[in-house]
């Protein structure tokens, strides 16, 4: 998959030298192209179903930090001054995505949902702040793409209402997250007593 996506931005580029010009949707290919190599699509991740391992975050990542170096190199015409807002917004939806992979990883010790003990407070202190931060960059990711549309070569091409991120049960997320750190900093939630029944 990976020669795929290589063949792709080799396509495009030489597309683009041959007419002179680096169009808005010859960026958008690209970034989709990556998407492809790791079966994913930004349409359809939304925050509260992590669809992405670790691997594919870290790798989707530096894919694109080479195509914003790329276009910081650019005359900035809309076509990429818009591409530098879609290059913006994957990566700031990925990393949200990224904290809560690792909430995830996590596992049950650090869901209050479930039942816990006094010893699982470190674990849902962690995952309740990731939690939180998660939700943060999920915003800033959504009050990018606000932008990013609002450019008319940007709004030909992507559709504001199909992009599921935006569907995201963040209330809930964020009043999990808000819930379990004032559970993993209450210094009297456990009693000694408490402590020696979750330990029997």
């Amino acid at each position: 998959m990976k020669k795929f996506v290589l063949f792709i931005a080799l396509f495009v580029l030489i597309g683009c030298t041959l007419l002179g010009e680096y169009k808005f949707e010859d960026g958008l290919r690209e970034i989709e192209a990556i998407d492809v190599e790791h079966e994913t699509s930004m349409y359809k991740e939304r925050l509260d179903k992590v669809m992405l391992n670790t691997w594919d975050v870290e790798e989707m990542l530096d894919d694109l930090d080479a195509i914003e170096k790329r276009l910081e190199r650019m005359s900035k015409t809309d076509d990429v001054k818009a591409l530098l807002l879609l290059v913006e917004f994957r990566k700031t939806m990925l990393k949200a995505e990224h904290d809560m992979i690792k909430v995830r990883q996590i596992g049950s010790k650090g869901n209050i949902m479930d039942s816990f003990t006094c010893r699982d407070k470190p674990y849902i202190l962690n995952a309740s702040l990731l939690m939180k931060d998660a939700v943060y960059k999920g915003a800033d990711a959504l009050t990018t793409l606000d932008k990013l549309t609002g450019f008319a070569v940007a709004s030909e091409h992507i559709n504001r209402d199909k992009i599921e991120f935006d569907e995201s049960n963040v209330e809930k997320l964020l009043s999990q997250g808000n819930e379990g750190i004032n559970i993993g900093r209450e210094g009297g939630f456990c009693d000694k007593e408490e402590e020696k029944r979750a330990e029997q």
